[in-house]
């Protein structure tokens, strides 16, 4: 059983205050959809949940089953359009390496056939066009089974197969117990929420 617990979260930068005391608890199965106008806080609360932005004020903790995760610690797949992937590398080759360095097995080729890159796992990614870098990015968050699954606005540069990728991911993972927290303004995506945190 997961339960992510975010306390009265507040973050400001500079003199603009970003987030003011968001609060919410998310069990086991839950889509989460984070949304709100552009500019007001939806990419700072994903990065304050994947750990990656400390909060000014609040707290999140995360439980599975019976034990607290120190934050730092949390396993996270993430898919944001402000990250990076080493694109002289091939896709086998950052999933290999993610595995190598989390210390779990090599399965690389079954995580590829679910993006739909099976025939390109050897190709570099700096030939791929932007719509299948987002799918490698997809691969390096789902491949090692995390608890969270945090999505920004993934379904951005997909075509229509994308996006039943993407909707396919976040059925699987909430139907195995995972948390999916989705930022988005889209409508198609919101259809995906089993519930919503408003950050306006």
């Amino acid at each position: 059983m997961i339960c992510l617990t975010i306390d009265k979260v507040g973050r400001t930068f500079q003199d603009r205050r970003v987030l003011r005391g968001i609060s919410a608890e998310i069990q086991s199965g839950d889509v989460v959809g984070v949304i709100g106008p552009n500019g007001s806080g939806k990419t700072t609360l994903v990065r304050i949940i994947a750990g990656l932005l400390r909060p000014d004020t609040g707290s999140v903790t995360l439980r599975i089953d019976d034990a607290t995760i120190e934050q730092r610690r949390f396993k996270v797949g993430l898919v944001a359009p402000w990250l990076h992937i080493y694109d002289e590398f091939t896709p086998t080759e950052l999933l290999d390496l993610s595995c190598k360095l989390r210390g779990e097995a090599v399965r690389s080729h079954d995580v590829l056939s679910t993006v739909g890159l099976h025939d390109r796992g050897h190709d570099i990614v700096r030939t791929f066009s932007s719509g299948m870098r987002q799918r490698v990015m997809i691969a390096l968050a789902i491949h090692h089974s995390p608890p969270l699954l945090i999505l920004d606005e993934p379904s951005v540069t997909l075509d229509s197969a994308g996006r039943e990728l993407v909707r396919s991911v976040v059925a699987e993972h909430s139907k195995r117990g995972g948390v999916v927290i989705l930022a988005t303004n889209d409508d198609v995506e919101r259809a995906y929420c089993t519930t919503f945190l408003s950050v306006e």
